[in-house]
């Protein structure tokens, strides 16, 4: 006769870090952050003058050795500001060279805050923008040594 033993159900597995976007008598609609930071990458995608979205170099060097989380998902940081009055986003970005940097960054601000909004109902509090570096656009650069 073969034994037979009792498997314990697991409950359901959750994103760690999620934000409630509505509560009905369904139950909970909720997002999660790494769903809320690909609206920011696409609002990064939109905005002439953004090279890239981009880690500390240090720590990006490290964790990319250990597997770790890749540099766009390291470049951008979403929490809920105390006391519930929206969300706060971090993103650090490469603008290219030739671009008013605060024009930039605040026009970056700006439709994070804006996309963020639309898609999901959720305030936004702030919005952090942070220039790690410039960029020159390949086709700028000839690669002769004289052009510097």
């Amino acid at each position: 006769m073969k034994k037979t033993t009792a498997v314990k159900k697991l409950p359901p597995v959750r994103e760690s870090a999620h934000f409630v976007l509505r509560n009905n008598s369904l139950g909970e609609i909720g997002i999660t952050e790494r769903a809320v930071a690909m609206i920011v990458r696409g609002s990064v995608a939109a905005i002439p003058g953004v090279a890239r979205l981009t880690g500390n170099t240090l720590v990006d060097n490290l964790a990319e050795l250990v597997g770790s989380k890749s540099i766009k998902d390291r470049a951008i940081s979403i929490r809920t500001e105390k006391g519930g009055a929206g969300l706060a986003v971090e993103v650090a970005v490469n603008i290219r060279y030739g671009y008013n940097l605060p024009e930039t960054a605040s026009e970056l601000q700006n439709a994070i805050a804006s996309d963020i909004f639309s898609y999901t109902g959720l305030a936004v509090a702030n919005v952090d923008v942070i220039v790690r570096d410039l960029e020159e656009d390949e086709q700028d650069s000839s690669g002769e040594e004289g052009d510097l």
